[in-house]
């Protein structure tokens, strides 16, 4: 956002839609509008991701040798039972 504006922009907790007004945020919407739905996107994936670490973590693969050459087969004796 601080690109967009050509100036830097804190991050106080306090900050109000006054505050962004009188940056003159007002001219950038759709350029700002731009950024807020691909952080969206980025936010929803990242914690996508971090669903199915968590899900996984408790799946533990044995690779086994397949018929004595290189390709190995790991079953998940979970599904296999």
């Amino acid at each position: 956002m601080s690109q967009v504006l050509g100036v830097e922009i804190s991050h106080p907790d306090n900050a109000s839609l006054h505050d962004m007004i009188e940056l003159g945020m007002t001219k950038y919407v759709s350029k700002l509008e731009e950024i807020s739905v691909a952080a969206t996107k980025e936010y929803q994936l990242e914690n996508a991701l971090e669903k199915m670490k968590f899900e996984w973590d408790s799946v533990c693969f044995e690779c086994v040798p397949y018929r004595y050459a290189l390709p190995f087969l790991c079953p998940i004796k979970e599904f296999l039972s």
